[in-house]
């Protein structure tokens, strides 16, 4: 089985979007949002391949759509890690690291 691992990032990145729908849109909007985005990560586990790959980042980084928001992250055997959470609006150069 997969294991993911948030990194720091989109951990923030995470946080910044629940606290950002839950004073737009309400609590419980919010909530439904965040468990598509929570959704949305859980399926990588079973299909780890199936997201995008995001051209021009190395090393390379893929990508799924949740609602408004690209989930971008690596695989390394095993292990997943989720780089980055970031608005469609939102070019992801520069603002994703290569994994540690």
């Amino acid at each position: 089985m997969i294991d993911v691992v948030v990194a720091a990032e989109a951990a923030a990145d995470l946080d910044s979007i629940l606290g950002f729908s839950v004073a737009t849109f309400g609590e419980t909007a919010a909530a439904r949002y965040f468990d598509l985005i929570e959704r949305t990560i859980a399926r990588l586990r079973d299909f780890p391949d199936s997201g995008m790959l995001y051209p021009g980042i190395i090393p390379p980084v893929r990508y799924v759509a949740a609602g408004s928001h690209r989930i971008f992250y690596s695989r390394t055997g095993d292990m997943l890690t989720i780089q980055r959470v970031l608005h469609q609006a939102m070019r992801p150069h520069g603002r994703i690291a290569p994994p540690a």
